[in-house]
């Protein structure tokens, strides 16, 4: 499956644009697909038509995406240029027919359990070798989901978008990492500067055996020396790039981290986030949990147990989760507030919601909660941080030594706490419950604008395309 469309959003002004420089991006993923993760990408082309780039987008069709943001459709850049691909999937798709096969020879379908979940180990096919083999390659290829089978469309329409306009520049961003592989090889093919964006670490974030972690590396260390420059966002990963492919490759990284758009708070009510607005303090967290890695169960617990001591009045107390996807029907989650009645009243869960309206509930909150519980997390730093600093709310991090840590007490964003510690969370509670509008001050955080890191974006393009003229 390709198309090839435009955005027919008005342009306030259209003229100049044939003397823009064209770049392709390599993005998995663009609206009407939603995520955290494709925004920072999303706000790059938004912003790069008025610093002299148009975008040339090679994505993934959202029907082949389960995250949908149809709020984004209308915000597309009307200079944009959208290619869109579809998505093979013979891992996945080998899976549903053993499934298939192994209820036929069952002569039953999959059995449904009293939770109403297929129940499809009933039918023996989990047991088979070949599935076996299959499931052990899709664990193995985690990093990149299913995202493998996008190498041959990725390729083949940008191939056709090179074909069609003079490209200066392409850029790529993970995860997944098919991206990059589908860029470094139309930088091999047509010799285009190629800028790699690494959203998350690329060989840390990989899961599966010995085997399967020596071809991310060696995957990495080739794109890493093809690549004509390597952002990262944050000095992490930055310092860990340079231990681990030496000082010479710091001439080639950028750190742009992640950030805000000032245009998505604008209008909002309540738009500083500095007026109290209920008698009751709400503690928020907007997005996914993740079993065993970014969970909320340590401030849970710290909370119950000052309730079930009477600590902290219950009618003061509100804890939204919104968005917490599929971790809120976890046996962890279940299991843990079937054992903590006290947590019942005062927990409202929410499900994702659109991007705006998550700025909404960010807003609404007087403490913004952030989760990097595990140590596998520690060069990572969630998207959200940002947009939460943004707020003015105070922000409590639950996070331990790592990229996180570092930019939430470098900028005073906000209380950086233990996750293993219940009695050091319990105190940070109490000092939010003390003074949480005191604790409100208005942050200095045009640094964490889109604006701001577009322009960065787009200096790195220009120092890759000077001297060589549009195209060349």
């Amino acid at each position: 499956m390709h198309s090839f469309t435009r955005s027919s959003r008005p342009s306030g002004q259209q003229e100049g644009l044939s003397e823009l420089n064209n770049v392709l991006f390599i993005i998995h993923s663009y609206p009407p697909a939603g995520g955290s993760g494709m925004l920072r990408n999303f706000k790059f082309t938004k912003y790069l038509p008025g610093l002299g780039w148009k975008p040339f987008i090679v994505t993934i069709d959202p029907s082949y995406q389960g995250k949908q943001d149809g709020s984004l459709a209308g915000m597309i850049p009307i200079e944009a240029s959208i290619h869109r691909t579809g998505l093979f999937q013979p891992i996945k798709a080998l899976e549903s027919q053993l499934r298939n096969l192994g209820s036929t020879r069952n002569g039953t379908g999959p059995v449904q359990g009293q939770s109403g979940m297929r129940n499809e180990a009933a039918g023996g096919v989990r047991n088979t070798r070949a599935y076996s083999i299959l499931r052990r390659l899709r664990e193995g290829f985690r990093t990149d989901g299913d995202y493998f089978g996008w190498i041959v469309p990725g390729i083949a329409a940008g191939e056709k978008t090179i074909r069609s306009h003079e490209i200066s520049v392409i850029f790529s961003s993970s995860p997944p990492v098919s991206s990059h592989l589908i860029a470094s090889y139309l930088k091999k093919r047509h010799g285009i500067p190629w800028v790699m964006d690494l959203r998350d670490p690329w060989v840390e974030a990989a899961t599966g055996n010995r085997c399967l972690k020596a071809i991310h590396r060696l995957l990495e260390g080739r794109c890493v020396a093809s690549s004509d420059r390597t952002v990262v966002n944050n000095d992490y990963v930055k310092i860990l790039f340079e231990k681990k492919y030496g000082r010479n490759v710091l001439q080639k990284i950028s750190v742009i981290m992640n950030g805000f758009d000032p245009e998505d708070f604008q209008g909002t009510p309540n738009e500083d986030g500095v007026a109290k607005r209920s008698e009751k303090t709400i503690f928020s967290h907007v997005g996914e949990f993740y079993e065993g890695k970014r969970t909320p169960i340590c401030f849970l617990q710290a909370m119950a147990n000052l309730l079930n001591r009477d600590v902290v009045p219950r009618e003061r107390i509100e804890i939204r989760l919104i968005g917490a996807g599929e971790y809120a029907d976890s046996n962890e989650f279940v299991d843990f507030m079937n054992n903590s009645p006290d947590l019942a009243d005062v927990i409202v869960l929410k499900p994702r919601l659109p991007h705006g309206e998550s700025i909404r509930e960010m807003l609404n909150a007087d403490v913004l909660l952030l989760f990097q519980n595990h140590e596998d997390l520690r060069y990572q730093i969630p998207a959200k941080l940002f947009e939460y600093a943004r707020t003015n709310a105070l922000i409590m991090a639950f996070c331990p030594e790592g990229a996180t840590r570092q930019v939430v007490m470098a900028h005073e964003l906000g209380m950086v706490v233990d996750p293993a510690d219940i009695g050091e969370i319990e105190t940070a509670i109490l000092r939010a419950l003390g003074s949480p509008h005191e604790e409100r001050k208005r942050r200095n955080t045009e640094m964490y604008s889109r604006p701001a890191q577009a322009a960065q974006l787009a200096e790195i393009l220009d120092s890759l395309t000077a001297g060589r003229g549009k195209g060349k």
